[in-house]
């Protein structure tokens, strides 16, 4: 019983971690706060809270990990500067970007970049 216990909290993570995304990545505004995710899903703030401390996240996490790979595609793959990337992503500001950039990968996002844009 506890076997089938973890495997429905693992479905339901998956799914609930799958629907947040999907709402960041479609919505008009590309991050939105915490609340206005659990509203669209259906859920109050305290509610999505706690499904995803089950599985030890947080809303922040997941923002930060979509975050982080979007970043990292756009550096890798495109010409787009880091201001626009910054922006892209849901930045205020360049060095904000390049703070959180770096907290996240231990690298400045101009590592990232293609090879024939670094100096």
């Amino acid at each position: 019983m506890a076997e089938l216990t973890k495997q429905t909290i693992t479905v339901e993570h998956v799914t609930l971690v799958r629907r947040i995304r999907t709402a960041c990545l479609n919505g008009p505004n590309r991050f939105p706060a915490a609340v206005g995710i659990a509203s669209q899903l259906g859920l109050s703030l305290r509610t999505f809270q706690r499904r995803l401390a089950q599985e030890r996240l947080s809303y922040q996490s997941i923002v930060d990990g979509m975050r982080r790979s979007l970043a990292t595609e756009l550096l890798e793959n495109t010409h787009m500067g880091i201001d626009q990337i910054a922006e892209r992503i849901g930045f205020a500001d360049a060095t904000s970007f390049r703070k959180a950039f770096k907290k996240w990968t231990n690298r400045s996002p101009s590592d990232f970049h293609h090879p024939e844009r670094s100096g």
